[in-house]
C-alpha cells in the first residue's frame, strides 16, 4: 500500500457517521469489524465452520445506485486527493523527495481520470518544491507544463499564479529582465481579476528583482505600494516578508540601521507565527547588514544561527549560502584559512545541487583567498575554471 493510499484509508476510518460508536473501546471494535475495500462494496466473505464453503453476508452490502465504474472513479479521485494533501503536508515539513513522489502519484491518477487542471495544480506544487530544493530548471519545466494546461482551459487566475511562481524561478537563474517581465504580466493579470492581495505579493517579488538589478529606489517604492494592500492581523506574514525584503533595499541604499529595525520586526512576527524558514531568512539578512556595518562578530553569529536553522529544516541550498556568507566575513577579518574552508563547503553543496553559477562565484572567492595565502598556482586554476563556467552561461544568453 502506498503512503497516499494509507493516508486515504486512515481518513476513511476517521470519517464519522450518525451510527458510529462514541467510546474509544467501542470505536476500536467497530474499526476491527468494519468491512473494507471490496468487502465494503460487494459484502464481507465469511467461511462456514461446518462446510468450509465461502459465503457472502448480504446484509454487509451497502445500498448504492453507483455502477462499478463510477464507484472506481470515486475511489480513484479520493486516492488522488489524499496523495495531493499528503504532498502538501510533506512539503510543509521539508520532506521534499517524498512530497514530489506524492504529487507525482496524484498527478498520474488525475491524468487517468481526465482531470487535466487538477493534474496541472500538482505540477505547480512540484515546481514550488523544486524551487526550494534549488532545482530551478526542473521547476521551470513543471511550471511550463502547468501553464499550458491553464491557458488551454482558460483558467486565467491559475495561469497568472503560475506565471508569478515561474518568474521567481527565472530570477534564481539570474535571468532578471525575463523575471521582471513575468512579474509585470502576472501583476497586471491578478489586478485585472480583482486579486489585490496576490497582486501585492507579485509586487514584492518584482521589487526583489529590482533590488538585484541595482535599482533599490524603485524597489522601495514597489514595497511601499505592496504594504498598503496588506491588512494588519489578516496578512501579518505578508507584511513581515515585505518588511524583511524592504530592509535589503534599504541596506543597498546605505540606510543600514533603518534596515535592521525592519528586519528585527519581521523576525519577531515570523517567530510568533512559527515560520522557521522565514525566521532564518531574516537572520541571514541581519548578518549581511551587520557585515556592511563592520560588525563582523555579530554577522558571523547570525550566519551560524541561520545555518543551524536551515540544517534542521533540511534546506541544504540555504546552508550553502550561509557558508558562502561566512566565508566573505572571515576573509574580511583576515581569517583566510577558515574562509577557504567555508568556501569549499559552500562550493561542494552548490555543485551537488547543480548551481554552477554559485559554485563558480565560490571559486572566484577561493582564488582571491589563495592569492592572499601565496598559493598562486591553485588560485589561477580556480579562476580559470570559474571563467569557463561564466563564459558558457554568457554564450547561452
Amino acid at each position: 500500500m502506498s503512503g497516499a493510499q494509507a493516508c486515504q484509508e486512515e481518513l476513511r476510518d476517521d470519517r464519522r457517521r450518525p451510527d458510529d460508536p462514541t467510546t474509544v473501546e467501542d470505536r476500536r471494535v467497530w474499526r476491527a469489524q468494519r468491512p473494507r475495500g471490496l468487502a465494503a462494496v460487494f459484502g464481507r466473505r465469511s467461511r462456514s465452520r461446518d462446510t468450509g464453503a465461502a459465503s457472502v453476508r448480504v446484509q454487509d452490502r451497502p445500498t448504492t445506485d453507483l455502477g462499478a465504474d463510477a464507484l472506481q472513479r470515486l475511489y480513484d479521485h479520493g486516492h488522488a486527493e489524499s496523495a495531493r494533501a499528503l504532498g502538501d503536508r510533506l512539503a510543509s515539513v521539508g520532506r521534499a523527495q517524498e512530497a514530489l513522489a506524492a504529487y507525482d502519484e496524484a498527478q498520474t491518477v488525475y491524468v487517468r481520470l481526465g482531470q487535466e487542471v487538477a493534474a496541472a495544480h500538482c505540477r505547480v506544487s512540484c515546481g514550488n518544491v523544486l524551487v526550494r530544493e534549488g532545482r530551478f530548471e526542473d521547476a521551470l519545466a513543471a511550471y511550463d507544463q502547468a501553464s499550458a494546461v491553464f491557458v488551454r482551459a482558460a483558467r486565467r487566475l491559475d495561469a497568472a499564479r503560475c506565471t508569478m511562481n515561474r518568474s521567481v524561478a527565472v530570477a534564481h537563474l539570474g535571468r532578471l529582465d525575463e523575471a521582471l517581465a513575468g512579474h509585470d504580466e502576472a501583476h497586471a493579470a491578478l489586478e485585472g481579476l480583482g486579486k489585490t492581495v496576490e497582486a501585492a505579493r507579485c509586487l514584492v517579488n518584482r521589487a526583489n528583482v529590482l533590488t538585484c538589478l541595482g535599482r533599490p529606489g524603485e524597489a522601495l517604492a514597489a514595497y511601499d505600494e505592496a504594504q498598503a494592500a496588506f491588512v494588519p492581523s489578516t496578512h501579518d506574514d505578508d507584511l513581515a516578508r515585505c518588511a524583511m525584503d524592504r530592509s535589503v533595499a534599504l541596506g543597498a541604499l546605505g540606510r543600514s540601521r533603518e534596515a535592521l529595525v525592519g528586519c528585527e520586526h519581521a523576525r519577531t512576527v515570523h517567530v510568533r507565527l512559527g515560520q522557521e524558514s522565514e525566521v532564518a531568512r531574516c537572520v541571514v539578512n541581519r548578518a549581511n547588514l551587520f557585515a556592511g556595518l563592520g560588525r563582523f562578530q555579530d554577522a558571523l553569529a547570525c550566519f551560524e544561527e541561520a545555518q543551524a536553522l536551515y540544517v534542521r529544516l533540511g534546506q541544504k541550498l540555504e546552508v550553502a549560502r550561509c557558508q558562502m556568507g561566512r566565508g566573505n566575513v572571515l576573509r574580511r577579518q583576515g581569517r583566510h584559512v577558515e574562509a577557504l574552508d567555508a568556501y569549499g563547503e559552500a562550493r561542494a553543496l552548490y555543485v551537488r545541487f547543480g548551481q554552477e553559477i554559485e559554485a563558480a562565484r565560490c571559486m572566484m572567492h577561493r582564488a582571491d583567498v589563495l592569492f592572499s595565502l601565496g598559493r598562486s598556482q591553485e588560485a589561477l586554476t580556480d579562476r580559470e575554471e570559474a571563467r569557463i563556467v561564466f563564459a558558457r552561461f554568457d554564450d547561452q544568453g
